[in-house]
């Protein structure tokens, strides 16, 4: 397999909208109306790619799906009976792949084309992932429970995102990671989006950096997705009398930030359609009436185009 078919099926990987995955390696791509017009590609998914050759496929996507599983954090179902879940980050990844789910201290191997989880193994986790000592600056805290923080942050999850999940782990040094996702497909109405943010907590100083991403695909009679991402910098309070004290500072400005962000994107892209859009083309066709692309082929540039 060439060199560059791998870095076009990487590419196709990467660039893979929420939800959509399946959709991508088995050939349901949606293509865009220019795709479509154009007859620009002439390959509809990465199986075409590789003439259907299964071991091909699997030699070409696995790396860019680990890498896709966790830049996006996928979350995947661990045990169907409890529902229990577990997501896939670079902060809870072993050596050997694997990926630790800390609530349960289990380890599973995970299937990146399949999105499931075998071979469950007990892990536990060295006692500085659970507390940690820290340098008492700021008047902060002498231990810090990771737990106490990851109860705040999933309540927080619940309350503001439905469809979200979250973890926090022990990050570099002294910090504490919180990682929030929350997917919303409805692709019987043609569109799907994701939401990810990823918080770093400082724990000798009252430092609070965050990594927010949004992503949303809307393909009905087209082809259109935004993508946004802004890296955010807050100060918690540094007052804190106990675990629980701790993380509700934390979980405070992360929701200050977060609201102020999402309201800005809102403001943002609102102008956009009332400005932006509308400078760079008409609403209509000089006719006044919509364009039907089913129907190309009846218009002359339709004609002109089908003669080439």
């Amino acid at each position: 397999m060439s060199g560059e078919t791998l870095t076009t099926i990487a590419h196709f990987v990467s660039e893979t909208p929420p939800g959509e995955l399946q959709e991508v390696l088995n050939g349901k791509l949606e293509l865009s109306i220019w795709d479509k017009l154009a007859d620009f590609l002439d390959i509809s998914d990465i199986r075409v790619l590789v003439n259907n050759n299964e071991d091909f496929v699997q030699e070409a996507i696995a790396q860019p799906l680990a890498e896709y599983s966790i830049s996006s954090f996928l979350v995947i179902e661990t045990d169907p009976a409890t529902n229990s879940k577990i997501i896939l980050t670079k902060h809870n990844q072993l050596e050997d792949g694997r990926f630790v789910d800390q609530k349960s201290a289990t380890s599973f191997a995970v299937d990146h084309v399949t999105q499931t989880t075998s071979d469950p193994q007990p892990h536990d986790s060295p006692s500085h992932i659970e507390d940690h000592r820290c340098t008492p600056k700021l008047n902060i805290l002498d231990t810090i429970d990771r737990k106490a923080l990851e109860l705040a942050i999933a309540s927080y999850t619940e309350d503001h995102y439905p469809e979200g999940f979250s973890a926090v782990y022990s990050g570099e040094g002294k910090t504490l990671v919180a990682c929030i996702v929350s997917n919303k497909f409805n692709p019987t109405n043609f569109w799907n989006g994701r939401w990810i943010s990823e918080w770093t907590v400082s724990l000798d100083f009252d430092d609070v950096k965050g990594d927010v991403r949004a992503h949303v695909h809307y393909y009905e009679d087209g082809n259109v997705q935004l993508k946004a991402s802004k890296q955010l910098s807050v100060k918690r309070s540094a007052t804190e009398i106990d675990p629980t004290s701790f993380a509700a500072s934390v979980v405070k400005v992360i929701l200050k930030a977060e609201t102020d962000y999402q309201m800005a994107l809102n403001v943002t892209y609102s102008q956009i359609s009332d400005t932006t859009f509308k400078s760079l083309r008409r609403a209509l066709p000089i006719t006044r009436t919509k364009f039907d692309w089913n129907s190309v082929s009846n218009y002359k540039i339709g004609a002109e185009l089908s003669n080439k």
